[in-house]
């Protein structure tokens, strides 16, 4: 069950040096964010987090799958995901991020909130136009169809009503 709470380390509770943190990730933190591109998010998170006396370091570990729907045969595909990144939280006097990496908090804090940054990261990781990897992978039906209607509008071209004919031959002039 999807709970914000789970994405929100309590500084308080941390002890200086390492501490560990796991999550798993599924489709209801994307429709936290009324995303609805991914099918189903099976990720495990795993976090290393380093506490100091003037900074937190947190490095992600992520590791699973994405579903999405392939751009060319609309069938479902696995997006594979591993990756690894890190986020340093730093105590100061205001709010300011002057890095994608960075945060900046207020002395006084006790919260630092994941949830978008662990959306954005997993986010970032889905292409513009999922495909899959071959058009062998893709669903043939659908490939079959999408080439059967290419070549029926090229039918349909090939009969040109013979008014645009005349301006086709004042283009050519």
């Amino acid at each position: 069950m999807f709970e914000k709470k789970d994405y929100v380390i309590e500084i308080s509770k941390l002890r200086k040096g390492e501490n560990q943190a796991h999550l798993l990730i599924d489709k209801k933190l994307f429709e936290e964010f009324d995303c609805e591109e991914a099918q189903e998010i099976d990720v495990n998170l795993s976090m290393q987090i380093i506490k100091s006396e003037r900074m937190i370091e947190i490095h992600f570990s992520f590791d699973g799958f994405m579903k999405l729907v392939c751009g060319r045969c609309l069938s479902s595909m696995t997006l594979p995901i591993k990756k690894q990144t890190a986020l340093y939280v730093k105590f100061g006097e205001t709010y300011d991020e002057p890095d994608i990496e960075e945060r900046i908090i207020p002395e006084g804090e006790n919260d630092i909130d994941l949830l978008s940054y662990i959306y954005e990261e997993l986010r970032i990781e889905i292409p513009i136009s999922p495909m899959h990897k071959s058009i062998e992978d893709c669903d043939r039906e659908m490939i079959e169809r999408l080439e059967g209607n290419r070549l029926e509008s090229h039918i349909d071209n090939a009969e040109i009503d013979p008014r645009w004919e005349k301006l086709k031959e004042l283009k050519n002039k």
